[in-house]
């Protein structure tokens, strides 16, 4: 069904059920080994923290926010997604690539990444291993 539906829109198209690749592992160096599990949606914030002009005061931490999450309270979580980054540690709106997991113990490995603008361009940047914030808003 999905090979028949692909290529009534490309030229070439072709489907194949296989096991997942790990994901921590290149090309994809996620912070978690695969997608499967217990996947939940959580968006934060939203477009009116971001318009007309970005309310600074929204700045939120993953590991908290995720912990309210129910279930979430004190098991392991992988969170990937896209968001605003951490304007504090940037001192500038940025995009967010929001990549990390926590361990049930506290654990946290963050494969996070922004983009911003710089002098020329644009630029990305790994987040500090232990940096957790973001703001404005976010899908994961």
């Amino acid at each position: 069904m999905l090979e028949n539906g692909l290529k009534t829109n490309f030229a070439e198209a072709s489907v194949e059920i296989v096991d997942c690749p790990d994901l921590s592992q290149a090309p994809y160096f996620l912070a978690g080994s695969g997608l499967g599990g217990d996947p939940t949606i959580v968006e934060y914030g939203g477009p009116p923290y971001l318009i007309p002009l970005p309310d600074k005061s929204k700045v939120y931490d993953l590991v908290p926010l995720m912990r309210k999450v129910s279930g979430y309270e004190s098991k392991e979580f992988f969170a990937c997604g896209a968001g605003a980054g951490a304007w504090p540690i940037f001192d500038q709106n940025c995009e967010g690539i929001l990549n990390l997991k926590v361990g049930s113990d506290g654990t946290l490995t963050n494969e996070s990444h922004v983009s911003r603008t710089v002098p020329g361009g644009t630029e990305l940047t790994k987040v500090p291993p232990n940096e957790t914030r973001c703001a404005l808003l976010g899908n994961l």
